[in-house]
């Protein structure tokens, strides 16, 4: 028979695992840190049934930890057996570190600019500082100071040097710096071109350059004819300039970083002209002309374009010019000419001509009244040394007061010329009209009534019967006849009676033909019986 039991048997381990341990080498991340487990030291830790567990007391790591480490390795099989060993964790950092700001560089006309510099990683944090201690006095703004590609604006004109600070509290605190200079666009202002006419010698001045701009000078001109330089920043002295010169000067502006700015300016010294004039004479009557004449040269490819005569107080503009005078006196001229450049030269010269006064013609005439063809010209002129009548029938006479028989009747004029001793002549005009004028009366006459000499009348030729007046008085004064008609003549009666015999005074009032002129004459006629 077979019988059979049931029973418990109750199986117990207790034979604890082996944990093995091997070295580990680790290297830290670029945040500076780095995280194991257990499989970076356990060496195939076993046990006789099942690890259920294998741990490390230790699994991170960072820079203070660089160099060999202890970590425990501890192994646990499922009935709670443990072992544990040691191992060495070497921590190595094989990252590097650093801190990289930029490179120094420059910028042209910009106020804000993006910085560059390096990325940080982790834990580690960078700081952007302004270093105030350098160059610059502005303070610009860095919009966001932990931000490496940052913007920093407020910039102007100048250098500044601004830091880049890396810092891994356990592991490093590095810096960087970087220099960046901010430039204006320099400007290139020359003046406008230069023409000299005096001067050998002349400064040129540009705009003035300003921060870190400099300027460079070159010039062109011809090479026998060099002039002096000497060149500044923003400036240049030019001498020994020679008339006829072209001279070209370059400048540029210049600063390292923005684009060159250039200008060029033009000196030219132009031909001084060389002023000169002539008179056709410098002697001149009242109311004579002088001829002006401009003799001035320049040498070609220059012209005078203006003329500028003071002749006494009158201005002329032509470069030629006739001027009449009509007041005595010494004159003074003066002649300034002026190129189409600009360019003048002038003269002056005192008391160049003298204007002379003329003299005054004028003359009386005077008729002879029992020759109506005999005529005696007065003299009336003012300063005159010489004189020439013409008479108008042919004739002259150079005597102050001629006298002159007209041959034939009629209308003449009468030319009085009249000179002085600088040639000055006037000259003066009389009408004339030359008439048959003859007067002829009795001095006796015998009224008796034979019919023979009974009447006492003038016998007057060329007279205007429209103005007569014949007058008897006797010899008392009283007047005894009167008559207005040149054909009515005296009987020797008064009143109806015959007047005794004797001498009487008679008077005659005439006018010549053609004549404003009432000539009276007086006179004796004897009344015989």
């Amino acid at each position: 028979n077979i019988g059979e039991c049931e029973a418990i048997i109750f199986v117990q381990d207790t034979i604890k695992p082996i944990a093995l341990c091997k070295p580990a080498t680790v290297y830290l991340n670029p945040s500076g840190g780095v995280v194991i487990d257990s499989s970076f030291v356990n060496n195939a830790s076993f046990d006789n049934c099942n690890i259920v567990t294998i741990t490390i007391d230790k699994d991170s790591f960072d820079c203070t930890h660089l160099g060999p480490n202890t970590v425990k390795l501890i192994v646990t099989d499922n009935s709670g057996n443990k072992d544990s060993c040691t191992a060495i964790v070497t921590v190595l950092d094989t990252s590097i570190y650093f801190a990289f700001a930029g490179n120094d560089t420059g910028y042209c006309a910009v106020n804000s600019i993006t910085m560059n510099g390096n990325f940080v990683f982790g834990k580690s944090q960078g700081t952007w500082k302004i270093d105030t201690s350098f160059a610059n006095t502005n303070t610009p703004v860095i919009t966001s100071i932990n931000q490496h590609n940052t913007t920093i604006t407020g910039l102007i004109e100048g250098e500044y040097r601004f830091i880049w600070n890396v810092v891994n509290k356990n592991c490093f605190d590095l810096s960087d710096t970087i220099v960046v200079k901010i430039y204006d666009q320099p400007i290139a202002n020359l003046p406008a071109n230069i023409d000299l006419c005096y001067k050998n010698s002349i400064s040129i001045i540009a705009q003035p350059l300003t921060g870190l701009a400099s300027g460079v000078w070159t010039n062109f001109y011809n090479k026998t004819n060099t002039p002096t330089t000497t060149y500044f920043k923003d400036s240049a002295q030019i001498g020994s300039i020679q008339q006829g010169g072209v001279y070209k000067f370059y400048f540029e502006a210049i600063n390292g970083v923005c684009p060159v700015s250039k200008d060029s300016i033009t000196i030219n010294r132009h031909y001084i002209p060389v002023v000169n004039f002539v008179l056709d004479t410098t002697r001149v009557c009242v109311d004579g002309c002088v001829q002006f004449t401009d003799l001035s040269t320049i040498t070609p490819n220059d012209v005078i374009t203006n003329y500028v005569w003071k002749v006494g107080n009158t201005t002329q503009t032509s470069n030629s010019f006739k001027l009449c005078f009509d007041t005595p006196g010494k004159q003074d001229v003066s002649l300034k000419v002026t190129s189409n450049f600009g360019c003048q030269d002038s003269i002056e010269r005192l008391n160049h001509f003298e204007v002379f006064p003329n003299p005054v013609a004028g003359f009386t005439h005077k008729v002879n009244d029992n020759i109506g063809t005999f005529i005696h010209f007065t003299d009336k002129s003012i300063a005159a040394n010489f004189y020439q009548y013409k008479f108008g029938d042919g004739n002259l006479s150079l005597l102050q007061n001629p006298n002159h028989n007209y041959a034939n009747v009629g209308n003449y004029i009468v030319e009085q010329i009249v000179t002085n001793l600088e040639g000055c002549k006037d000259t003066a005009l009389l009408p004339l009209k030359i008439r048959v004028f003859s007067i002829y009366i009795p001095n006796a006459f015998t009224p008796d009534g034979d019919g023979l000499n009974d009447i006492f009348m003038p016998v007057i030729l060329g007279n205007d019967s429209a103005v007569y007046d014949f007058m008897i008085f006797n010899r008392w004064g009283e007047l005894i006849f009167e008559s207005t008609n040149s054909t009515k003549g005296w009987d020797g009666t008064h009143e109806g009676n015959l007047v005794q015999q004797g001498v009487y005074v008679w008077k005659i009032k005439v006018k010549k033909q053609d004549s404003f002129e009432v000539k009276e004459y007086r006179g004796h006629v004897s009344v015989i019986r």
